[in-house]
């Protein structure tokens, strides 16, 4: 009897253990694959971590995107195009110039003209005032004596439209004119009356005459006077 009893309490404390096994292989198992998702999970949060503090301009830097602000190495920027760049202001379209070279009128003006050709009352091409002068030696001299007569052109309102292109002279109304652009003076060795004309670049001309008399030419006279018989 009491060996029978042996056999049972074996029996069950046998069967205690088998079932014990499967059970420790769980408990131990669950605790192993609790640890390893445990540090699996953080690996993971350590590099999302990483990744959010950290990374993103470097990886934007190696994959080849440019930042939104780059800096240079004095920590300024590199001149790329900003929100807060300032927008240029274009420069004012200039005025039209008057390119006559001469003063429109309603029945004569340049139709090439940026301002005459709209509006020829508009011209901006201002008339010189030439003036000749034609100066002789003071005093009086006596025939065959050469006296020297100088001559001067100008624009008296220095418009800055004028240009000495030529000056010519003559003496007498039927004498030939020459050129005395280079020398500016004729010689004469008796009265006469000069004529000068002068041509500016746009070819226009300007004349002046004027009678000299310098030379003395009149015969001596004399005056006496007769008192008590003496003169």
């Amino acid at each position: 009897m009491q060996r029978k009893s042996v056999r049972i309490m074996a029996s069950l404390i046998f069967s205690v253990m088998l079932l014990a096994l499967p059970l420790g292989a769980v408990l131990a198992n669950s605790s192993t694959v609790t640890l390893v998702c445990a540090e699996e999970g953080t690996e993971e949060t350590t590099e999302n971590r990483t990744d959010i503090s950290g990374n993103d301009e470097t990886s934007a830097g190696e994959d080849g995107v440019e930042e939104e602000n780059p800096r240079n190495e004095n920590g300024e920027g590199d001149g790329s195009e900003s929100e807060n760049e300032v927008t240029p202001t274009p420069e004012p379209t200039p005025e039209p110039e008057c390119i006559c070279d001469h003063r429109c009128s309603k029945y004569d003006y340049n139709h090439d003209c940026p301002v005459c050709g709209k509006d020829f009352n508009n011209c901006g091409y201002q008339e010189p005032n030439v003036r000749i002068t034609i100066k002789e030696q003071d005093g009086w001299f006596p025939a065959g004596v050469t006296v020297r007569v100088k001559f001067k052109a100008e624009d008296i309102l220095d418009t800055g439209n004028f240009e000495i292109k030529s000056v010519k002279v003559r003496i007498g109304q039927n004498g030939t004119y020459r050129d005395v652009t280079e020398d500016m003076y004729i010689d004469i060795s008796e009265n006469c009356t000069v004529y000068v004309m002068v041509t500016d670049a746009h070819d226009k001309s300007y004349e002046r005459s004027r009678a000299i008399k310098c030379f003395d030419t009149g015969r001596p006279t004399l005056n006496a006077a007769v008192s008590e018989g003496l003169l």
